[in-house]
């Protein structure tokens, strides 16, 4: 019952809303926002993200900016929309037939995850993880090169299930962000095709927000990637069996 009140008093201060009889959803309030003359955010490819979705629901007022460097200063100026081609030919991406578990458009997806679990799919594509630090990179990495990703499952299920000899130690949570742990690492394998959670889409969109879910599947791909040693613009294999996040990732480095 306690926790009930609590629940009972966020929705009256506004602080929580019901959507669709399904979502309870929990919203910081949008009127801190009004206590600053100015609010200065650094972010990343905005347009794909939460953050520009909740700005537009509560019609807050925002300015996109770049950043340069001119003379040695940073300075910001109009934005403008930057791809990743000075990374392209840093990246080494596998082409070949370990990628055709993930040719289907919903393949390597949460759900495909769960309906997958227990299918003969998901123990291909763990010869297929195994495979490809195995024999499709020389000289062979060590597990101190590595970073994998997948959806965890309850209580780290798909994660376990994946894990094999000399990469079991190796995984790093596909929302991973603001560490430099894995700065090191250099052949990556990204086994997740995201999408944004449909809840909180119908939300947006029932309120006349628009969701790109594909920019924010590319975002979260990018910002998982840099954790390894790209970010210091050093070379990087990497397996991503999903061709639509495959395709997502190729057509930013063509940018």
């Amino acid at each position: 019952v306690g926790k009930l009140t609590y629940v009972k008093n966020l929705k009256e201060k506004g602080k929580v809303y019901m959507h669709n009889n399904v979502l309870l959803l929990w919203v910081f309030p949008c009127d801190i926002f009004a206590s600053f003359k100015e609010v200065y955010i650094l972010t990343y490819m905005f347009n794909g993200q939460i953050q520009r979705y909740y700005y537009d629901l509560n019609k807050i007022n925002y300015e996109y900016k770049s950043v340069d460097n001119k003379n040695d200063n940073y300075v910001l100026i109009e934005h403008k929309d930057v791809g990743g081609n000075e990374y392209k030919n840093i990246i080494n991406i596998y082409e070949g037939k370990l990628n055709n578990i993930g040719n289907h458009l919903s393949s390597l997806s949460s759900t495909w995850y769960k309906n997958n679990y227990s299918k003969e799919s998901f123990d291909r594509l763990k010869l297929n993880l195994a495979s490809y630090f195995k024999n499709n990179i020389k000289p062979r990495p060590k597990a101190n090169d590595i970073m994998w990703t997948c959806f965890k499952g309850d209580k780290d299920k798909y994660i376990n299930k994946l894990s094999g000899k000399g990469y079991s130690k190796c995984h790093v949570e596909c929302s991973a962000r603001a560490t430099n742990k894995y700065q090191h690492k250099n052949t990556c394998a990204y086994l997740c095709n995201r999408y944004y959670n449909p809840l909180l889409k119908n939300y947006f969109i029932y309120h006349g927000v628009n969701v790109d879910e594909e920019a924010w599947a590319l975002s979260e791909l990018i910002q998982w990637l840099f954790r390894s040693r790209i970010r210091n613009k050093e070379p990087i294999n990497l397996y991503i069996p999903s061709s639509r996040m495959r395709k997502l990732l190729q057509d930013w480095l063509e940018k």
